[in-house]
């Protein structure tokens, strides 16, 4: 206490080994509550103006259920004295694993209270972090080129601990949406090796990324299945045990699996984990009434090992059934098949084979003629949400592979947006036809051609219609229900027109959440209405939190004048940033989305002299991370692709990888956007 002179000494107990990395020491006005495993002190602490938005009795039980989970399925106690969870304000990341006092980002709070898919989300970040107490903390990389053993391991036993260890079973979707993030970032210019070659701290930070969180796990869950449960828990077990409080290569985890299942594992590690891209599988079939044979194709020149599981659908009096899966374990290279013998009966052809149930492999699955057509109409009638959410996945993918028409996925994704109630399948749907933030640039808004006055027209259609659904969705779910909740987020996302600007007004004028109100308000500020600014004005004076003022500063931002975004753009082109990182996370975003995304031709010139005279010296690697995805001066346009190509093979060959690896990555991107715009012009 300063005014009083009184001085307060802190003594702490020395800690086993641990890696300089993840020591953290975190001060300020938190309130904590207390709980405990065993004999491990298990706190959760926020600051004191966000503590009433903790749940502190919810993450204290997924705590417990994590640490008990964890010490049985690894055989070994958790190696530290105790689990605190300090949630802390600007936070670069969404959590972090440092030793005995995880720090996590506030959007895990919710001043409105959760939803069950915002505490499953919470709890899955909660049980990834613990998951690092071993792969990371315990045994730590010995270089960065191994960062995947951290982050692949948490983010697979993190799905794995809360489907089998807490209350929400269906978590399967958390683990599907990195899985799917990792096939783009694998099927881009900017893939890589799951352990590849870092040579500098500056290109790891690049690498935490889809391949070393998405692709790496479901590596993982493919090795999993393919030595099996018991065999899987006793390499872990001899990898903890042998390499416990040291670091450890990737040599030393695979040789942990040779050394207890007695088999030569170099082949299988080495197709996985030193090379790139993804198999791509196509199932065919021949029925019979005696046999029913499914013939496997992989499209990879080199096919890796999978464990396929094969799942037969049957159309019977309206509803989809299955009558279970077939196992195929193999490289399913062209000639691979499974038989089935009929028994005591003729065997029934399926109406539908998938060949990839449970989500269970790393594998691109290509839909044959017959398979679409059925989903078309009966997609929603699978029986399962996990299975109806890694379909729509392939169904995308051949969009960008231009295999489907645009309009024709539009018309399976608007009707299905009627139809279907799953949470995770709606947002799934939600993020490959009106963006979500992450896929803006990957969706059916973006993609969808405008040329001319009639091409025009048919855009400004698309997404009235889409706003139309989701709007009546939100007016039939249940008041106050998590789906009313889903969808009202989903039309704000939406709306792309002024039109709209009267039923905005009437959500606002009733909606309470304050978090919501803010996601109207800026909706309202994209399309550019004049009552914008006033209604910023009026809402700062209503939440004056730091949250809010950051809110206000996105809502702001957004605004599609060329003013406003030029005052913005210069403001970001300063020597010294006046910006914190979250701020200028809220104001690169905003200033040029996906709806607004043609006017960053006004600003191309600007961009590329401040990326030089600015950005390339005076920001650090995260800063330039933001920047450059976000405003790499793109817009599905040839010429600008074609500008950016050439600088990235002039001077920006020798930029950091900071700056140019999501500047290629967009490129790359925008160069899909533009094949995907073509093939959907042509007849």
């Amino acid at each position: 206490k300063k005014d009083e002179g009184v001085k307060t000494q802190w003594d702490f107990s020395e800690t086993p080994p641990i890696s300089t990395y993840l020591f953290a020491l975190v001060a300020g006005p938190y309130v904590g509550v207390d709980g405990h495993y065993k004999n491990i002190k298990t706190r959760v602490f926020a600051r004191r103006s966000m503590a009433k938005y903790l749940d502190s009795k919810e993450w204290l039980k997924i705590t417990e259920q994590g640490l008990q989970f964890f010490e049985g399925f690894y055989g070994v106690p958790y190696p530290f004295e105790k689990f605190d969870q300090v949630i802390v304000p600007e936070f670069n990341s969404g959590a972090m694993e440092n030793v005995g006092v995880v720090t996590y980002t506030e959007r895990y709070l919710h001043r409105a209270g959760a939803t069950r898919t915002e505490k499953m989300a919470a709890a899955n970040v909660i049980l990834h972090e613990m998951a690092h107490h071993w792969f990371g903390d315990l045994v730590t990389m010995r270089w960065w080129n191994d960062l995947w053993l951290n982050e692949s391991f948490a983010t697979v036993m993190a799905t794995m601990a809360e489907v089998n260890a807490t209350e929400y079973k269906e978590a399967g979707v958390f683990f599907h949406d990195q899985k799917a993030n990792a096939l783009w970032q694998d099927l881009s210019i900017v893939t890589h090796p799951i352990s590849g070659v870092i040579r500098n701290t500056n290109e790891a930070i690049t690498n935490f990324d889809g391949i070393t969180y998405g692709k790496g796990a479901a590596v993982l869950k493919e090795l999993y299945h393919f030595l099996g449960d018991e065999a899987f828990r006793k390499g872990l077990q001899y990898y903890f045990k042998t390499y416990g409080y040291k670091n450890a290569t990737l040599a030393d985890f695979a040789g942990a699996f040779e050394a207890t299942t007695h088999r030569d594992l170099k082949k299988w590690f080495a197709d996985w984990l030193t090379t790139t891209g993804a198999d791509e599988i196509e199932l065919s079939y021949k029925c019979s009434p005696d046999v029913f044979r499914i013939d496997i194709k992989n499209e990879s020149p080199t096919p890796r090992t999978h464990t396929l599981r094969i799942g037969r659908y049957f159309l019977k009096n309206g509803q989809v059934t299955s009558d279970g899966a077939s196992e195929f374990q193999g490289e399913a290279s062209q000639g691979a098949n499974i038989e089935i013998l009929s028994k005591n009966q003729p065997y029934t052809c399926p109406d539908m084979l998938y060949a990839n149930v449970d989500d269970q492999a790393y594998v691109k699955v290509r839909l044959d003629t017959k398979t679409v057509e059925f989903l078309r109409t009966h997609i929603s009638q699978l029986p399962d949400p996990l299975l109806r959410q890694t379909i729509w996945g392939d169904l995308w993918n051949m969009v960008r592979d231009q295999k489907m028409k645009l309009a024709d996925f539009s018309a399976m994704a608007l009707l299905n947006l009627q139809n279907e109630s799953d949470p995770a399948v709606l947002r799934m749907i939600a993020s490959r036809t009106i963006g979500d933030g992450r896929h803006d640039f990957d969706s059916v808004y973006y993609y969808w051609p405008r040329q001319g006055e009639e091409g025009l027209r048919r855009y400004e259609d698309l997404k009235r219609n889409y706003s139309q659904v989701l709007w009546s969705r939100s007016t039939t779910s249940p008041v106050g229900s998590d789906l009313q909740r889903l969808f009202l987020d989903l039309y704000a996302r939406s709306v792309g027109e002024p039109s709209q600007a009267e039923r905005l007004s009437k959500l606002l004028k009733s909606m309470t959440d304050q978090d919501r109100r803010w996601e109207l308000i800026h909706a309202s500020c994209r399309i550019g209405l004049e009552l914008c600014e006033g209604l910023i004005d009026r809402e700062s004076k209503r939440d004056r939190s730091d949250l809010g003022q950051k809110l206000a500063l996105s809502a702001r931002v957004v605004r599609p004048d060329v003013a406003n975004k030029k005052e913005y753009f210069e403001r970001l082109s300063t020597e010294k940033s006046e910006f914190s990182f979250d701020e200028n996370r809220r104001v690169t975003r905003n200033l040029f989305p996906a709806l607004q995304r043609e006017k960053i031709s006004t600003f191309a010139d600007e961009i590329y002299k401040s990326v030089e005279s600015v950005w390339l010296t005076k920001r650090e690697g995260n800063f330039q991370m933001e920047l450059a995805s976000s405003l790499a001066p793109l817009s599905c346009n040839a010429e600008a692709n074609a500008r950016l190509n050439q600088k990235l093979k002039g001077d920006g060959a020798d930029w950091p990888m900071t700056l140019r690896r999501p500047l290629l990555e967009r490129w790359d991107e925008d160069r899909r956007c533009l094949a995907v715009r073509q093939f959907n012009q042509s007849n």
